[in-house]
C-alpha cells in the first residue's frame, strides 16, 4: 500500500492587487493558507492538474491550474455551483525556485471580469506560493513539465575580495 506524503499540497499564498482599481490597490497584500489539488474534475468533460482554489480582494471564488495556466471563475445557476472558464484569463507563473527546503512560485493571475456587457476589465493580482520540497512536489514538477531554477546551498559560495 502506497500513502502519498499529505504535506505535498498544503501551502502559503501572498496576494496582492496589480489593478488599476484604486480602492482595491490601497488594500495590503493578503496571506493565506492554501492546498494544491493534485487533480480536479473541474466540470464533467475538463480536468486540470496541480489546482488551487481561492478569494480574489472582490470576492471572487476562482480556481487556476499551475500546470495549464487556465482560469475558471465560480458561477452559479438556480441552486447548482459550476466553474466557467475565463478565456482570456491566465496564471503565469514565470519565476519558479526550488532550493533544499522550498518551492517558490512567483508570478501574476490576470482575469478578466465583466462586470456588464460592455464594461470589461482586466484585473491583475501578483502571486507567490510556498511549499515545502519534498520527492513528491518534484514528481510533480517533472511530470507536468514545469520548468524551475535549482538552488543548492551544499556549499557555500565563494566570495572573491578585491
Amino acid at each position: 500500500m502506497k500513502v502519498n506524503n499529505p504535506n505535498t499540497g498544503h501551502g502559503k499564498m501572498t496576494i496582492r492587487y496589480n489593478g488599476n482599481n484604486v480602492n482595491m490597490m490601497l488594500q495590503p497584500s493578503k496571506m493565506r493558507r492554501i492546498y494544491m489539488q493534485r487533480y480536479k474534475d473541474v466540470s464533467a468533460d475538463i480536468s486540470e492538474n496541480m489546482v488551487i482554489e481561492t478569494l480574489l480582494f472582490d470576492g471572487t471564488s476562482i480556481l487556476f491550474s499551475l500546470s495549464s495556466h487556465k482560469v475558471y471563475y465560480k458561477s452559479t445557476d438556480k441552486n447548482n455551483e459550476f466553474w466557467i472558464c475565463s478565456e482570456s484569463s491566465y496564471a503565469d507563473f514565470g519565476y519558479i525556485n526550488v532550493d533544499d527546503e522550498f518551492i517558490i512560485f512567483e508570478g501574476q493571475i490576470t482575469f478578466v471580469k465583466e462586470i456588464i456587457p460592455d464594461f470589461i476589465i482586466n484585473e491583475d493580482y501578483n502571486i507567490m506560493l510556498i511549499f515545502r520540497k519534498s520527492n513528491d512536489w518534484m514528481d510533480l514538477l517533472e511530470k507536468n513539465n514545469i520548468d524551475y531554477e535549482l538552488h543548492s546551498y551544499s556549499t557555500p559560495e565563494l566570495q572573491n575580495e578585491i
